[in-house]
């Protein structure tokens, strides 16, 4: 554990104003510096690091930071846009001026190795300093965000630190007393407490950004079937990304096969097809390590399935072919139920509405396939509509959790 006190956060917005004497063309230049240095072959050594700790392959890391960076990157300008332009961040434009946080407090209570970086690379656009909390397995992860973005500008290295502590206890209400705003990714009993001692405040709450737990489902409609190999591909990549671990992993995949004379037939061919495809995917991204928790509850469903349906099995993972789903819950770490329905979008909502919060679909098909499922499931908390191959790597200015969070974060000034 790195300790952590109030002279952490006292060092941090002291060393903000740095920022200040920065452009925001300075900082988006460095941002995209920082950025273009994921985009070519890491360290091994920061790699195995990163993984040892988070239980995910060193290839898996790679393709996570990499694919992270290149959606900051790419869209930046969005991000900015959002805000009102850049002109806001320069000073008063169009009557307006964005004043930002001095020090953002990060809480990574339980997220992904990269997942996190995002809001903070976002803290650092606008202008303010950022206290990481993370866990012992991201820490590597935090220091290594930490030291690339020193590299790429030395503000950067001054306006950012991470400490590790148990949660539940006075430095969680030191944080959340001291910090100027907010972004808290994990569980329910993480993101109440920080509401909770934010509320406390005695000066009034400061902005809170509470990314919280959720699930995510793929979908094949009728439409788009027979599926092409490409689309199993891709359906795979979502599987295997951040071995499923992550709120945008399909945690099910949904076939719509209206004739039900024809249901198992179709359904065990689209299991081996796609069985086939998560071992292509893992030659390239290998699967780490399995909790032993998980790895019987994996068993305990492959044995299940081989009495209600058929278990598929390929190279570090499972899929599942469950013509009666019976359970919304999935050991994960690339185990995949596949399920029929009939009726479209509705027919599809009213089967899993009353399960738990929807992050993320991945639909098959066109573009107005994707908008009739986005319309339809609008009121169960989902915030993405994709296409298979891209649910695990959102852009960089997506609403995450439905929020314009990055606006969130900001502290809007109209002069009239």
């Amino acid at each position: 554990m790195i300790p952590f006190s109030l002279e952490d956060i006292d060092n941090l917005s002291r060393d903000h104003r740095s920022l200040s004497m920065i452009s925001i063309e300075e900082r988006v230049d460095a941002l995209r510096r920082w950025a273009n240095g994921w985009t070519r072959p890491v360290s091994d050594d920061t790699l195995d690091d990163i993984a040892q700790a988070s239980g995910l392959s060193p290839a898996m890391i790679a393709w996570g930071a990499r694919t992270t960076a290149e959606a900051f990157a790419r869209d930046l300008d969005g991000l900015i846009d959002g805000l009102g332009g850049p002109g806001r961040l320069r000073g008063f434009h169009s009557g307006t001026a964005i004043v930002p946080p001095r020090v953002t407090g990060h809480v990574w209570a339980s997220t992904l190795p990269t997942s996190g970086w995002i809001p903070v690379l976002g803290t650092l656009l606008i202008g303010g300093a950022a206290l990481i909390k993370a866990p012992a397995a991201a820490m590597p992860a935090a220091a290594a965000l930490i030291d690339t973005l020193a590299a790429a500008h030395p503000a950067f290295g001054r306006c950012l630190a991470a400490r590790a502590w148990a949660g539940g206890g006075p430095q969680d209400a030191l944080l959340a007393r001291a910090c100027d705003a907010l972004v808290v990714s994990g569980g329910r009993d993480a993101i109440a407490r920080f509401a909770l001692l934010n509320a406390e405040r005695p000066d009034g709450p400061a902005p809170l950004l509470p990314f919280g737990p959720g699930r995510s489902c793929a979908v094949i409609p009728a439409s788009a079937l027979p599926a092409t190999d490409d689309l199993l591909d891709a359906l795979a990549l979502d599987v295997a990304a951040y071995d499923q671990r992550g709120c945008l992993s399909p945690q099910a995949l949904w076939v719509e096969i209206e004739d039900r004379d024809d249901r198992e037939t179709r359904g065990l061919e689209l299991c081996a097809r796609l069985a086939a495809a998560l071992d292509r995917v893992a030659a390239i991204l290998p699967r780490g390590d399995v909790p032993e928790a998980a790895a019987a509850a994996i068993m305990q469903r492959r044995g299940t399935a081989a009495f209600r349906g058929r278990p598929f099995s390929a190279r570090d993972a499972l899929v599942l072919w469950e013509p009666t789903p019976y359970r919304a819950d999935n050991p994960l770490h690339r185990t995949l139920p596949v399920h029929p329905f009939e009726g479209g979008p509705e027919g599809l909502r009213d089967l899993i509405q009353g399960q738990g919060r929807l992050h993320s679909l991945g639909v098959a098909g066109d573009i107005a396939q994707r908008a009739a499922f986005a319309a339809t499931f609008a009121h169960l908390g989902i915030s993405r509509v994709c296409a298979p191959g891209a649910m695990q790597t959102p852009p960089g200015d997506w609403h995450h959790d439905g929020l314009a969070w990055l606006s969130h974060l900001a502290r809007f000034v109209d002069l009239a």
